[in-house]
């Protein structure tokens, strides 16, 4: 039986390396957008772009990033350990391969241990702490072709040709077995919670409380059409890569009966999937595919990206995308999000003509429903500010992060409101009381006994002020002053005149 799935096996891949022939969009840099647009409805993506790539000697069957390291299960050529600070230019820092490795399709990474399989029935433990220089401190003979690994605490979940093994590794260098488990056929392993959740070669997805890691229990199983390699768990739900049935949704919510919710059918064969900020991002053997997942009932694609080797595998860390790109090696990409928001007064009535900026030199300016959006932003972290002359914001500044898109970023305009006072006198300075102020936009007050006037909660603008009272004639005959800032000093002096009413002598 062993003999014969390796031939499935190797067949399946010399067929997928035949047909897989695309070709990598070009690089374009991505800035932010100066056009208005509305706040988005749903959890958006804009697409996926380029950003580098290296050629591994081998054959890039498993990818797994922590930091600006990426480790690379490369097939024949070993455990391959990548430099991705600089994501268009990565670079090989070392390597771990020897003739004891064949076939290393499977590792999982916690602290300065690499935990990796090979087709050999080996699980070998290599320190990484210094990158350049890995070295393999234990190792363990497991009977059956090893086809996924996981590691929580102090043991390693291997799953072998037809069992779940679990292996302690409280001592690296001399790790053993404990538990087991039987499980026909099972592919990668992805623990969550109490649980283990295993494809299987033939269909499907078992599922398998480890709560008693020295005696694991199928408690659930899904069934399904054949060729399921690897699954990742998100919340209530298993993204089950089906292969040739597609990406397949389970509600896990009661692990025991695990239920379909969702099918999607991608271009190409789902072989991995990863699930982050509402997306799940499948690799397909033909590219990247991404779907939103917000209601997991409704997947639908929004974005993709195609491969040059069969995308074997895909991990998502920071905003970035890294594929598996088989004997193409690692293909690095990268997600566009956006920003968006409103700006509002007090009383809820949009404010049109808002300019928001954001760190990086971007500006958007709010359309007539105050909406306003930034789109094709890259993954990094950006401060929002508001502006319009005549206004004050709240906050004074929004700090947002990407990934995820950043919904919601409101602003509220409050009216700057200023003052106008001043005095009116003789020329001996006499106050003269009773003098009407008039202001451009039918605003008026009144001298006091001091002669002094004052009006306030003006909105911004220019304004004209004209003293009037009966008998008086006032210099200067009218002032113009532009609000804010408050415009005191407004001050004007008034001439009495005599009045000849006509009359007639008898």
């Amino acid at each position: 039986m062993k003999t014969k799935q390796a031939r499935i096996w190797v067949s399946l891949v010399i067929m997928i390396m035949l047909v897989v022939a695309t070709t990598p969009a070009a690089v374009r840099a991505i800035s932010l957008d100066d056009s208005p647009a509305a706040p988005a409805e749903d959890n958006g993506i804009n697409a996926l772009w380029y950003v580098g790539e290296i050629d591994t000697p081998g054959h890039a069957f498993k990818v797994e990033v922590i930091g600006d390291i990426a480790y690379v299960a490369d097939d024949d050529f070993g455990l391959r350990i990548i430099d991705v600070s600089e994501p268009t230019a990565p670079v090989e820092l070392g390597a771990y391969e020897t003739p004891n490795l064949d076939h290393i399709r499977h590792l999982d990474v916690v602290g300065e241990y690499a935990y990796v399989t090979d087709a050999n029935y080996g699980f070998y433990i290599i320190n990484i702490s210094d990158p350049e220089f890995p070295t393999l401190v234990g190792s363990l003979n497991l009977s059956g072709e090893e086809t996924g690994v996981a590691v929580a605490g102090i043991y390693a979940y291997i799953n072998t040709y037809s069992y779940l093994r679990v292996v302690n590794i409280s001592n690296p260098t001399a790790p053993y077995e404990v538990g087991s488990c039987p499980i026909s056929i099972p592919q990668e392993i992805t623990l969550s919670g109490s649980y283990a959740y295993i494809p299987r070669y033939y269909g499907g997805l078992s599922v398998v409380n480890v709560s008693n890691p020295l005696n694991p229990i199928e408690v659930g199983v899904y069934n399904s059409p054949a060729y399921a390699f690897r699954v990742d768990i998100e919340g209530d739900y298993a993204y089950l890569a089906n292969s040739n049935s597609h990406l397949r949704i389970i509600d896990i919510s009661n692990p025991a009966e695990p239920e379909e919710v969702a099918v999607y059918e991608t271009p190409g064969d789902p072989v991995d999937v990863q699930v982050a900020w509402g997306f799940a991002y499948v690799a397909d053997l033909t590219g990247v595919r991404v779907l939103d997942v917000a209601d997991p009932a409704s997947p639908f694609m929004v974005g993709s990206y195609p491969s040059t080797g069969p995308a074997n595998c895909v991990d998502v860390d920071n905003g970035y995308i890294y594929v598996g790109n088989g004997a193409a090696g690692l293909l690095i990409l990268r997600d566009s999000f956006s920003i968006s928001g409103w700006v509002k007064d007090p009383a809820e009535s949009p404010i049109e003509g808002v300019t928001i900026t954001a760190t990086g030199g971007g500006t958007t300016v709010t359309d007539a429903t105050g909406a306003y959006g930034f789109s094709d932003v890259e993954p990094g972290t950006y401060t929002l500010t508001a502006s319009k002359d005549g206004y004050n914001f709240t906050p004074d500044s929004r700090e947002v992060t990407l990934p995820p898109n950043a919904f919601g970023q409101d602003f509220v305009g409050i009216p700057v409101t200023s003052s106008i006072s001043g005095q009116v006198t003789e020329a001996d300075d006499t106050p003269i009381p009773g003098v009407t102020l008039t202001f451009t936009g039918s605003y008026s007050t009144t001298t006091d006994l001091a002669g002094q006037y004052f009006l306030g909660g003006l909105p911004a603008g220019s304004y004209t002020i004209i003293p009037s009272k009966v008998a008086y004639n006032f210099t200067p005959g009218f002032r113009s002053v532009t609000l804010p800032p408050n415009a005191i000093g407004q001050d004007f002096v008034g001439q009495t005149f005599w009045l000849f009413l006509p009359f007639t002598v008898k």
